[in-house]
């Protein structure tokens, strides 16, 4: 979604980013773009596109999780779902 949404046909030079990252209780996952940006009207619980609506169902119903998105230079998408089994430090 990132690459097809952020970066129209015959911009160059995009980049996305995703982190992965875990708390003691909770997994985050940080996906970050430089291209278009969202809409300045742009609402997550207003949303329709299918793509983030099966994305949003999927953290917030399924996996208990949070799913926020905003827009400065880019997109980023930060995900935290909470994660049930202990940290284990090698």
């Amino acid at each position: 979604n990132a690459v097809d949404h952020a970066f129209p046909e015959g911009v160059s030079g995009g980049e996305v980013s995703v982190r992965l990252d875990r708390d003691d209780d909770h997994v985050l996952i940080e996906v970050v773009d430089n291209g278009a940006g969202l809409p300045s009207d742009f609402s997550l619980e207003e949303s329709r596109g299918l793509g983030l609506s099966i994305v949003q169902a999927l953290v917030t119903t399924e996996l208990m999780g949070s799913m926020e998105m905003r827009s400065v230079g880019g997109t980023t998408v930060r995900v935290r779902v909470p994660v049930a089994m202990p940290r284990v430090d090698l």
